[in-house]
């Protein structure tokens, strides 16, 4: 089955975005009432067949999406030209990431839905063009370590369960709770393995034990990114409300970040992940400040402490809030 992403850019090696007086497209296989290619200024665009006489509706025009619905239009494709009536989605941006995330996102839908009424793409449309307005500029620091969290998802034996564990709150004291055990992601640009952390992330009485996952995080133009990494795991999730989940906070923590080039390396962080018991971490000590100081942050030399691999054993172990180290 050729995706719609694909379809899209052998069009644009082919044909080219130049400007026609028609929409220039081709059919998909995943669905037999969609078309993908080019508006007349060059846009990215589907094209759904639609009935004729419907009852009239406003076009959207939102962040990065417009539609128009009940479109009457010349569409011309390798073989023919034909005019027909079709709800018309067209992608604005330049951003090519969020280009390929725009082909995706409707890609998931039309392989789920043999029919797709007006209302449903207006819902659809207005979810992705809500995705597309968390445009603030985020630092490299924040993409590190979404980067970081996605890729634990990703290599997880079970990412369903870890990605339900993932808070869709932003801002937390760690990033999974598993099972009365809270997890923190760390990683690591240098040689050393060296982390900053907060006093309440080692010190916290809501949970039995704190761990924390280390890893080196190394950019390289050759690696992935924060796409690539929500792309491999949306093929191993099958829960829809996860799913958008993962969506609404990558664009939350990514914001306009997509155009940069901001890819890892994949292999550098799977040999180097490592489970760290936090209470084997060189931290501060209760009593150490005044009790009226808060957000207390320090980094901690990490090369020395006990470490685990992330292995499935020891995977198992953590999701069953059971994971022991050696010395204990």
């Amino acid at each position: 089955m050729s995706n719609i992403k694909e379809i899209f850019n052998r069009m644009l090696v082919t044909h080219g975005a130049e400007k026609r007086d028609f929409y220039f497209v081709d059919p998909i296989e995943e669905n037999n009432q969609v078309r993908v290619g080019f508006s007349p200024d060059g846009f990215p665009s589907l094209l759904i067949i639609t009935e004729t006489d419907l009852i009239p509706l406003e076009p959207i025009n939102l962040s990065g999406l417009n539609a128009t619905f009940n479109l009457k239009c010349l569409v011309n494709t390798n073989e023919d030209s034909e005019e027909g009536t079709f709800h018309v989605i067209t992608y604005i941006e330049e951003d090519i990431y969020l280009r390929d995330f725009f082909f995706e996102f409707f890609g998931d839908i039309f392989s789920k839905n043999t029919s797709l009424s007006s209302e449903l793409l207006r819902i659809k449309i207005e979810h992705l063009a809500q995705l597309f307005s968390y445009k603030k500029k985020k630092s490299h620091k924040t993409i590190q370590g979404l980067w970081a969290e996605l890729f634990i998802i990703d290599i997880a034996q079970d990412s369903t369960t870890w990605a339900g564990q993932w808070p869709e709150k932003t801002e937390t004291t760690f990033d999974f709770l598993l099972s009365h055990i809270g997890v923190d992601v760390k990683s690591f640009a240098g040689a050393n393995r060296k982390h900053f952390f907060k006093y309440e992330q080692l010190h916290n009485q809501s949970v039995e034990q704190t761990i924390v996952l280390s890893m080196c995080v190394t950019e390289d133009e050759g690696g992935i990114s924060i796409f690539d990494l929500y792309n491999n795991i949306k093929t191993k999730i099958n829960d829809d409300e996860i799913l958008e989940k993962l969506r609404n906070k990558i664009f939350k923590l990514a914001g306009d970040n997509s155009p940069d080039t901001q890819t890892f390396n994949f292999s550098i962080a799977r040999e180097t992940l490592m489970i760290v018991e936090g209470c084997s971490i060189p931290n501060i000590q209760e009593g150490s400040f005044p009790s009226t100081v808060t957000n207390v942050t320090f980094r901690s030399d990490c090369s020395d402490v006990p470490m685990l691999p992330f292995s499935e054993e020891n995977q198992t172990q953590l999701l069953q809030g059971l994971l022991v180290f050696p010395d204990h």
